[in-house]
This record gives C-alpha cells, sequence and structure tokens, in this order.
C-alpha cells in the first residue's frame, strides 16, 4: 500500500445540514441527486485539496450531470468558477485550509506512531526514520 493510499482526508459536515433552507429547496423539488452530488463534490474537493473547487474533469467522477449541476447552482450550493469548474459555496467558513488539515493529520499520524511504536522503530512507518517520533 502507498503513502498516499494510507493517508485520510476529512470535510466537515453541518449537523443541521438536513435543515439549510438550500438543501429544503432540494428536497421540496425532489433534486435528491443533486444533493447526492454536494455531498460527493465536498469529498472529492476534500480528497484532492481544491479549497472546494469542482473542476469539470471530476464531474464524470463524481457522478454530476449538467441538470445536477443547474440545480447546485439555482439553490446557491455551488457557484461557477475559474476554467470550466465551479466553486462549493463557503467552503472556507466550514473547512480547514489545507494546510491546516495536513499539518493537522501530520501530528497526529507522529502521535500515533509514537503512541503504536512505543520507541521502537517500525520499518513500515513513514514516522519512525524521524527523529521527532522517538
Amino acid at each position: 500500500m502507498t503513502e498516499k493510499a494510507r493517508r485520510v482526508f476529512w470535510v466537515r459536515l453541518d449537523c443541521d445540514w438536513y435543515s439549510n433552507p438550500k438543501f429544503l429547496r432540494l428536497k421540496r423539488d425532489k433534486k435528491f441527486r443533486a444533493a447526492w452530488i454536494y455531498f460527493a463534490a465536498l469529498g472529492w474537493s476534500g480528497r484532492h485539496k481544491k479549497q472546494g473547487y469542482i473542476p469539470d474533469y471530476a464531474f464524470e467522477e463524481i457522478g454530476a450531470t449538467k441538470r445536477d449541476i443547474a440545480d447546485l447552482i439555482a439553490v446557491g450550493l455551488w457557484y461557477e468558477g475559474e476554467d470550466d469548474g465551479y466553486e462549493i459555496n463557503d467552503w472556507g467558513d466550514y473547512q480547514e485550509a489545507t494546510a491546516a488539515a495536513l499539518e493537522r493529520a501530520d501530528r497526529a499520524a507522529k502521535a500515533a506512531c509514537r503512541r503504536w511504536h512505543k520507541g521502537e522503530r517500525a520499518g513500515s512507518c513513514r514516522f519512525c526514520g524521524n527523529s521527532e517520533t522517538s
């Protein structure tokens, strides 16, 4: 398994998302597919460190159709971005900046290394060679 495959990325989701007027409009209009695409886009953008940007080449991967995109724009969850892509509205208000998220994940992985290996060096651990973890 590669180092990239082992790293897990996260996005934040407000526990009250279901009562947001934008999602209520999608629900009222039975646009459930567009809501699903919104969540797929959150994950895709977070995983690829795009800061809320969804480039056109990602549409097939997340399953977005032109209709889904139009529905997300109509309720204000997405807006037009650069280079034939779209931006997730309010990304920066709810998500950590990529650098901060990576730094936090790195600190957590180093702490886990110290706990799991208790000072022993493990060949399969990417942190054991780093003097900061011993």
